[in-house]
């Protein structure tokens, strides 16, 4: 019900599976990239969200990314990627997107929910990251090393398209 409803509005919103992001500069460097491949006209998908999707997942199979993140039944932990053009429409699009999904849904802004930690260690076997590249990689600590790493992913897929 709630998705058919954002579907049929105007609101340029991505819902995503939470578990598959590891953290916020994931889904913004995501972002930035299939923006860049949007405006090069060197997109894979139809859609700038599925872009998005497949960049945030670096992979260029629809189904793959899917598979990580999108929503499922049950799924309580969505990220909400909005794109607009300017700041001040932001404020305007979020009060919208809240009074489209107020249907008795109790709603909680989360940030903690694009933190690294243990519930994502998941995305180091999608990812396909190996302990040496991590010990490898130039980093503060293990979590920032996967950020780099499924930043660098993310990346591969840019240059593969070429």
């Amino acid at each position: 019900m709630v998705l058919e409803r954002l579907s049929k509005s105007k609101i340029p919103v991505l819902l995503l599976d939470a578990r598959g992001i590891w953290s916020i500069r994931h889904i913004l460097i995501a972002t930035h990239m299939a923006l860049r491949s949007w405006i090069r006209k060197e997109n894979i998908a139809r859609k700038l969200p599925l872009e998005i999707m497949l960049y945030a997942s670096a992979t260029r199979e629809i189904d793959k990314a899917v598979k990580l993140l999108g929503l499922k039944p049950g799924l309580t932990e969505i990220v909400a990627c909005i794109i607009v053009e300017g700041m001040g429409s932001t404020e305007e699009l979020m009060r919208e997107l809240m009074e489209l999904l107020d249907e008795g849904l109790i709603i909680e802004v989360d940030d903690s929910l694009l933190e690294p930690g243990p519930l994502k260690e998941k995305l180091i076997s999608w990812f396909s990251l190996t302990e040496e590249e991590l010990k490898a990689t130039y980093a503060r600590d293990r979590n920032e090393a996967i950020e780099k790493c499924i930043i660098a992913r993310m990346a591969y897929l840019n240059i593969s398209k070429l």
